[in-house]
C-alpha cells in the first residue's frame, strides 16, 4: 500500500508505478458529502462552492486518466479493474459497513492519545483489532488489490 497524500496526487503516483511496471489499484474518496460537513462546520457558501468545484474536477480528472467513459462529479464503486471510488469517504464506509470499526477505532485513539484520526498506521491497527469480518465492499477492494499483486 502506498499513500498519494491526497487525491490531487493520485494520477502522478499511478503514472510512476505504471512506468516502473508495478500493477496498482487506485482507491479514493469521492467526497460527495463534503459540502454538508463544511456547512456543519460553519464554512461560508463561497468556501463550500470552491471545495465542491475542486473535488468534482479532481474526481473527473482521475476517472478520465483511468479511461472511464462515464465521467461523474461524484462517482462511487468499482469504476474499472484498477479503480475504486468510495462513495463520500472511507471513514463513512467503515462506519456504515463494519459494526466493530467505530468503537474499536475510538478506543484505540483514546489508548494512543492520538488526536489526528486519519493515519494509515492507526487504521491498520484498528482493522487488526476489529472483531468480525470486514464488509463485502471492503473485502472486494482487498481482493482486487491482492489479485494485482499475485497474493
Amino acid at each position: 500500500m502506498a499513500s498519494a497524500n491526497g487525491k490531487g496526487n493520485l494520477v502522478v503516483a499511478h503514472a510512476i508505478l505504471a512506468q516502473l511496471g508495478i500493477p496498482s489499484l487506485t482507491v479514493f474518496d469521492s467526497d460527495s458529502g463534503n459540502a454538508d460537513r463544511l456547512r456543519k462546520r460553519g464554512r461560508s457558501q463561497h468556501e463550500i462552492d470552491d471545495e465542491d468545484r475542486k473535488n468534482s474536477t479532481l474526481n473527473r480528472a482521475i476517472l478520465e486518466y483511468h479511461g472511464v467513459s462515464d465521467l461523474s462529479d461524484y462517482p462511487a464503486g468499482r469504476q474499472s479493474p484498477h479503480l475504486v471510488v468510495w462513495d463520500d469517504n472511507l471513514e463513512q464506509v467503515l462506519q456504515d459497513t463494519w459494526a466493530a470499526w467505530t468503537p474499536t477505532h475510538e478506543n484505540l485513539l483514546a489508548e494512543l492519545g492520538e488526536g489526528k484520526t486519519k493515519r494509515a498506521a492507526v487504521y491498520r491497527l484498528t482493522a487488526r483489532r476489529c472483531e468480525g469480518q470486514p464488509s463485502e465492499i471492503l473485502t472486494e477492494v482487498i481482493t482486487l488489490a491482492r489479485s494485482l499483486s499475485g497474493l
